[in-house]
């Protein structure tokens, strides 16, 4: 029950996510997700294959707009495009446990550095400088 569980901020910004399960052994990981209106999940490549289940809204992805109940596959080795959500979405996504790991861990460690930064009054960078 989502409204029950522990969200965690998600690798991104506006997603959150709940572990629902994981097994270590099998090396897969089950996660509710959220995305906010307008989140997007940038493109990436397959480390193991993906599947995600569609509960309700309207992600898209690959040219596909989905709907509740709709579902994708992405096989391991795959290119996957951004994953957008224009008016808000949640769903259930089945991936390999060291992925998922490794993808919060960027992500916490990309957070970490911009509050630094800011912190100490580093502007980002412009591709120009």
């Amino acid at each position: 029950r989502p409204a029950e569980g522990q969200w965690s901020p998600g690798p991104y910004p506006g997603t959150r996510i709940q572990v629902l399960s994981t097994d270590l052994r099998r090396n897969y990981m089950l996660l509710y997700i959220e995305l906010e209106s307008g989140a997007i999940f940038p493109e990436h490549d397959h480390r193991g294959a993906e599947e995600l289940f569609v509960v309700q809204g309207d992600p898209v992805t690959e040219g596909r707009h989905l709907h509740a109940g709709d579902f994708v596959h992405g096989e391991a080795g795959s290119h996957h495009h951004d994953l957008r959500s224009p008016g808000g979405c949640h769903a259930l996504l089945l991936t390999p446990l060291t992925s998922a790991l490794g993808e919060m861990a960027k992500a916490g460690l990309k957070r970490a550095a911009d509050k630094m930064k800011s912190g100490l009054g580093v502007l980002p960078r412009k591709p120009s400088d």
